[in-house]
């Protein structure tokens, strides 16, 4: 006899790749438990919302997406992103934040893959129980430990030379991302290389056209050993660890650090600026400073201690343990059958 499988149907909205790449997270590893269909009008077990969209908020109060097990939302949105759009007048921004908090308080589970966004949930009435941490699984068929010769051709792509000690730093350019001190420490290190992926793509929709203007002066007054090779994609991003002998991410901002994660599985050692944030999501794997003469002191030690910089190579791979594919995986199946 075929055994009945639960039914998950995955709410997108406009959530996009963020929706489609879950859908085939749980349809690639765990077909045999669960049929997953996307944005249907019929009965589901379990219903699963990348999207608070007042389309779904008016399905989840009249139950017209119609489920036997439980509600789960995504949270993609909090009220600190709608505190930061500077496009939207007070009075929007605070319906916003009352809407969203509403619509998250009437599903039956919420899923966050930033713990920030915990603190946030509970401010807003949510009890803890109720909010599971299940973070982005970093693509681990991107990553594999290049060899020299790949190492020297991926930097010979990037105009870097072969011996040189590499610092590498990726994310978009915006005032958080603290432009300045990677570049100053670039300035007080003039025996490394530095590189600088990213762009402004975003920037401008969130922060004054002043700050960033403030940015564009840093860029342009950077000293020869930094080089800015603009954006790269998440598909692509390993190459740009693979020229790394460091990822050195000094934000002021306490997000999420994809960057960090992916550097991780390619076994390049951590400096980070020394934000509470990164010990939930990073351990203690990684080196934390606070001050230039702190990035600079960790960065020349690393390049100079062959014990020191192995020991950060060793952290890096523990680190990347958490976000492989097969323990996320996991983690949502657990959840999912605990809610069935």
């Amino acid at each position: 006899m075929e055994t009945h499988k639960i039914k998950i149907n995955i709410v997108s909205g406009t959530a996009g790749t963020g929706s489609a790449e879950h859908a085939a997270l749980i349809r690639d590893n765990l077909s045999n438990h669960y049929d997953v269909v996307t944005d249907s009008r019929d009965t589901s077990d379990i219903v699963h919302y990348y999207t608070i969209d007042p389309a779904s908020f008016a399905d989840i109060i009249k139950k017209g997406v119609k489920h036997s097990g439980g509600s789960v939302c995504t949270v993609l949105l909090t009220p600190k992103t709608a505190e930061r759009r500077n496009d939207l007048p007070a009075p929007l921004k605070w319906i916003l934040t009352r809407y969203m908090m509403h619509f998250y308080k009437s599903v039956d589970v919420l899923t966050v893959n930033n713990p920030l966004f915990i603190t946030e949930l509970l401010h807003g009435g949510i009890p803890r129980e109720k909010i599971h941490y299940i973070p982005i699984p970093v693509i681990t068929e991107l990553f594999h430990e290049f060899t020299p010769h790949e190492k020297l051709t991926l930097r010979d792509k990037f105009g870097i030379g072969g011996g040189e000690f590499v610092v590498v730093g990726a994310g978009q350019l915006t005032p958080q991302c603290a432009l300045p001190d990677f570049v100053e420490t670039a300035r007080l290190c003039p025996n490394m290389s530095f590189v600088c992926a990213g762009d402004y793509s975003a920037s401008g929709d969130i922060f004054p056209d002043a700050d960033i203007t403030e940015i564009k002066k840093v860029v342009d007054s950077a000293p020869t050993n930094v080089k800015f090779i603009g954006a790269v994609s998440r598909d692509s991003i390993h190459e740009i660890w693979g020229i790394a002998d460091v990822c050195f991410l000094p934000d002021h901002d306490e997000r999420f650090p994809y960057a960090a994660v992916s550097a991780m599985c390619e076994r390049v050692p951590l400096l980070l600026r020394d934000l509470p944030f990164y010990s939930d999501v990073l351990f203690d794997c990684y080196r934390g400073e606070s001050s230039l003469d702190g990035f600079v002191q960790q960065l020349t030690r690393m390049k100079n201690d062959p014990v020191y910089y192995t020991h950060g190579v060793d952290l890096a791979a523990e680190g990347s343990k958490f976000y492989k594919k097969d323990k996320i995986v996991k983690m949502w199946d657990e959840l999912y059958f605990d809610i069935f």
